[in-house]
């Protein structure tokens, strides 16, 4: 059995405490997190220092990077689009939406859009030229693109997928809330389930594995992430208005098995993104993490499980 690698604490002068591994995590990478009810965008670099990249927002929700490493955020309340450029400027890419959500970025430039109120994904050029990719969804939440294409959404029970050719096929269904959903290299798709306090490992919509949280600090898996070094990241966010004692978290797990607190204090961080240290874009495809390839308990399958209890300072 591998061991738990034990956290060592920092804390940041913006009033976020660090829980980074005192063991080694291989990656380089900056993770981007919205704190939904803050109303901020955080930015976090491979040696864990954080600052506020954007504050003042509604609701900020999904987040995604361009080939040319301007960042999207949904600005879920203001219904609309922004855009950050590498130095930092703000300007707006779309509005009139009604609570978008989700953004993912497709390989040709296209952004996507979860607009969940509306009940639709909407499509956009490098210009801000908007069109209906698709309609009739039960308020989709978050998208993410896989490297053969196609387009995966997520709504409160299912996940949805479209084809490179647009075809759409339901193919997963929960009890449970789907939230955060993010693919590796190999095709497999990570998914969070609120409430089941477990991610699910589906491979062509059949559950392959997972990770089970066997802890009440871990029921709301909200937002995934991969970096380039297989790490997984997961955001935690609160369940019902009672909120874990750290507040929301992310937690990252590395391919070996290991697992580490990486940011608490949050207030409720719901979507992440992975920016490479080029700044050039957000990288969600990775080899599969083939030490995860275990199962959720109760369907048949050997599950990773594993409990942090750290204090707060």
């Amino acid at each position: 059995m591998k061991s738990r690698m034990k956290p060592c604490r920092k804390i940041l002068n913006l009033g976020i405490v660090l829980f980074l591994a005192c063991g080694s995590f291989a990656h380089a990478d900056n993770v981007f997190v919205s704190d939904s009810t803050d109303g901020t965008i955080l930015q976090f670099n491979s040696s864990g220092s954080g600052s506020v990249f954007a504050s003042g927002l509604d609701h900020p929700a999904g987040l995604a990077f361009g080939n040319n490493g301007d960042l999207y955020v949904a600005d879920s309340g203001n219904g609309t689009i922004l855009q950050f450029d590498a130095g930092g400027n703000e300007s707006i890419f779309a509005s009139g939406l009604n609570n978008p959500t989700g953004l993912a970025l497709s390989g040709s430039g296209s952004l996507y859009v979860a607009d969940a109120g509306a009940g639709t994904i909407l499509q956009f050029n490098s210009s801000g030229n908007g069109s209906v990719f698709a309609s009739g969804l039960n308020h989709p939440s978050y998208l993410a693109f896989d490297n053969g294409g196609n387009l995966y959404a997520s709504t409160p029970r299912t996940v949805v997928k479209f084809d490179s050719g647009g075809i759409q096929s339901t193919i997963f269904s929960a009890l449970n809330y789907v939230y955060g959903i993010a693919p590796d290299s190999a095709g497999e798709l990570y998914v969070g389930l609120q409430n089941a306090g477990s991610i699910v490992q589906l491979s062509d919509g059949i559950v392959t594995g997972g990770i089970a949280f066997n802890d009440p600090l871990h029921t709301s898996p909200t937002g995934l992430a991969f970096d380039d070094g297989n790490n997984l990241y997961v955001a935690f966010g609160g369940v019902g208005g009672t909120y874990n004692p750290l507040g929301g978290t992310i937690e990252e797990y590395g391919p070996n098995g290991n697992s580490t607190v990486f940011i608490s204090g949050l207030d409720n961080p719901r979507y992440l993104a992975v920016q490479n240290t080029q700044g050039a874009e957000t990288v969600q495809f990775v080899p599969e993490p083939s030490s995860w390839a275990m199962g959720i308990t109760g369907i048949g399958v050997l599950l990773l499980s594993r409990r942090l209890h750290p204090r707060r300072t």
